[in-house]
């Protein structure tokens, strides 16, 4: 992901604050969920946003995860509103960052394409709970393979039509052997990166999978942060894996937008400095990252300026190219994708109403039987104009 400046956790503390439940909401969770934490039963009922195999498997791991919220609550009672008045210490960070993650804004696991528990807190969820699951098979985790079968993530995609992912530009350019330049349009991907898309790479599900090779950069939006790259069916992994299905994209801006209910999916890997770096955030939460997660939020004021989406979902490196989706009545519609981000403070994803009239006219849905092309869905609410 591009990160934003500043990225501190201190410049991003009101949003944190405000992302949290209530407090009697959240003082209860924190009791309930470290006593979880601290049980010797393997069986215990483990935070949703954070469980894992690995942390189910490491009690020191859980105590001191279980001490960090606690913590995190204690420092909540003593400063309040106020918490910006004193010098944060590395534990006070360590101590919010945990309680965002499982709290603020969550990062659910997904298995079998399926949601688990719901998070405290995000209890609205429930009622979208079909609708989310029937989108979710369609991002996928973008990797480089090594030619001794390690896979690296690098990104988010979501298929837009068949054998056609949208992803950022500044994922595709990383589609290239070291010391190379970024493909262009229209080029072949080397197959020496062993560039493909993973639509499971699920955190407790490691021999599901259904990968397809990326053998092209198809098309780049010439002022967004956007890609489209084409997918070969030819050495499918497993041979009989299939597509998921093609996600439409909203057409024009919605008539209302500020405030409005949001999610993203993807495969947060980590990054940035301090409480944010990846080996920090696998300390904490150990077997988390890398994995298929939903990640609900809210789109920040103002809305949407200087041609970005502006949202608070729970981002992190390996989340650039994920899609946007408004969470409005019967559906979720993919708005944007996700680009850049500034932890705490906003996120930034591209629009896709001004994507159609980049687009080429031959990779557009016409409505002809048997044309496959990228589809654009009305908005809604009703359009505001962008």
């Amino acid at each position: 992901m591009t990160h934003l400046a500043p990225s501190s956790l201190d410049s991003g503390l009101r949003t944190l604050l405000r992302a949290l439940p209530p407090r009697p909401v959240l003082d209860t969770a924190i009791t309930v969920d470290a006593a979880a934490l601290r049980s010797a039963e393997r069986s215990a009922r483990l935070p949703i946003a954070v469980q894992s195999p690995a942390l189910q498997r490491a009690p020191a791991a859980r105590a001191a995860l279980a001490a960090l919220l606690e913590h995190g609550a204690a420092l909540l009672r003593s400063r309040g509103a106020a918490i910006d008045a004193a010098p944060l210490t590395d534990r006070d960070r360590d101590a919010l960052v945990a309680l965002y993650i499982v709290y603020g804004r969550p990062a659910v696991p997904v298995r079998n394409d399926q949601l688990q528990r719901i998070p405290v807190g995000w209890e609205l969820l429930d009622g979208w709970r079909d609708p989310i699951q029937g989108a979710l098979p369609s991002l996928g985790r973008i990797e480089l393979r090594a030619p001794d079968g390690r896979r690296a993530p690098i990104g988010t995609g979501f298929l837009v039509a068949p054998e056609l992912v949208m992803t950022a530009r500044h994922v595709a350019d990383d589609l290239r052997p070291e010391g190379a330049p970024p493909p262009r349009p229209g080029e072949r991907i080397d197959p020496a990166v062993g560039a493909q898309i993973d639509w499971r790479a699920e955190a407790d599900n490691p021999d599901a999978f259904a990968r397809f090779r990326i053998v092209e950069l198809t098309w780049a939006h010439p002022e967004e942060d956007v890609a489209l790259l084409r997918l070969s069916r030819e050495g499918a992994e497993p041979a009989h894996a299939r597509m998921p299905l093609p996600l439409p994209l909203c057409s024009a801006a919605p008539a209302q937008l500020d405030g409005a209910l949001v999610f993203t999916g993807g495969y947060p890997v980590g990054g940035g400095e301090g409480a944010l770096s990846w080996q920090r955030l696998q300390d904490i939460f150990p077997g988390v990252l890398g994995t298929k997660r939903l990640q609900p939020g809210k789109l920040l004021a103002p809305a949407w300026s200087a041609h970005r989406l502006q949202h608070d979902c729970s981002t992190l490196g390996g989340s650039s190219g994920a899609p946007l989706f408004l969470l409005e009545r019967h559906r979720p519609l993919v708005i944007g994708v996700h680009v850049a981000g500034a932890p705490f403070t906003a996120n930034l994803a591209a629009p896709t109403w001004r994507m159609r009239d980049a687009l080429p006219r031959e990779l557009l849905h016409t409505g002809a039987p048997g044309h496959g092309g990228i589809g654009f869905a009305p908005d809604p609410l009703g359009a505001g104009g962008a």
